[in-house]
This record gives structure tokens, sequence and C-alpha cells, in this order.
């Protein structure tokens, strides 16, 4: 049996502070909420044909 079919490995490392540091050094930060929406108010919208 493989370790993996027992024990979420994702569940384990966001479990331990120092492993979820090490796995945050890969990833990008998510963007902040307030950034996601100004970013929506400021497209245009698209145009439907026939509209």
């Amino acid at each position: 049996m493989v370790a993996s079919e027992k024990v979420s490995f994702s569940k384990v490392i966001a479990g331990n502070e120092w492993l979820n540091k090490i796995d945050m050094l890969g990833r990008r930060p998510a963007p902040a909420v307030e950034d996601s929406v100004a970013e929506l108010a400021q497209t245009k919208p698209v145009a439907t044909p026939g509209a």
C-alpha cells in the first residue's frame, strides 16, 4: 500500500508550518480581492452580435 492512499500529502504539508513555508516558495501569491474587483471594473463589456 502506498502512503498517499492513507494520508493526504496536501493536508500534511498544510498542517506543518515549515513544510507549508517551503511549499509556498514555489507558488505565486493569490491576487488580492480588491485588485480583482478593480480590474473587472476597468474592463469594457464585450459587444454581442445583433444587440
